[in-house]
């Protein structure tokens, strides 16, 4: 099993690119992941039931996509450090459960202005942030997100014109032009 990771030093990123690449390996470093323009599902699943991964990497991106973070870290059961740059959850779908089933204890790293919500689409449960006392069970809990992982494709798949009437017009058009 994969223990030290390869350099990733790519800041240029496709959708998928990096998804599920060291998932139940026994990495214990994470690798640096110096991209700052995300994609959607880029890193998704990448260190999924890493179980001796104890910090994770910096992520220092400031803005989210759809699955760009998704499952992420889910059962790392020893990670203990997780440090991001970004300053908005969006809808969630970002980061929708990247630390499931990881323990409480952990330090969370944000700038200031990131809303703090805790579950396992957000700071783990149990987590301090920025050095300060975790929050009490329950509190700023957060619904959880859709999973956008299995529809993503759908999503960014290109728009083929629909014929009707002899003429071509842009998708869902037939539908609009019957309800008239």
């Amino acid at each position: 099993s994969l223990i030290e990771a390869p350099a990733l030093p790519a800041t240029k990123l496709a959708v998928e690119c990096y998804g599920e690449m060291f998932g139940y390996s026994g990495l214990k470093k994470a690798p640096e992941l110096p991209a700052m323009d995300l994609v959607p599902c880029c890193y998704d699943y990448m260190f999924e039931v890493c179980e001796s991964l104890e910090e994770g990497p910096y992520l220092p991106a400031k803005q989210l996509y759809p699955g760009c973070y998704e499952g992420m870290f889910e059962k790392c059961t020893y990670l203990r450090h997780i440090k991001v740059g970004f300053e908005d959850w969006g809808d969630g779908s970002a980061t929708d459960g990247w630390v499931a089933g990881v323990p409480s204890g952990g330090l969370f790293e944000c700038p200031d202005g990131l809303e703090l919500k805790y579950g396992e689409g957000f700071v783990p449960a149990g987590w301090s942030v920025n050095g300060a006392a975790p929050a009490a069970a329950g509190s700023f809990a957060a619904p959880a997100s859709k999973s956008i992982r299995d529809n993503h494709r759908k999503l960014l798949a290109p728009k083929i014109p629909e014929i009707h009437d002899g003429h071509v017009g842009p998708v869902g058009s037939r539908d609009a032009a019957k309800s008239k």
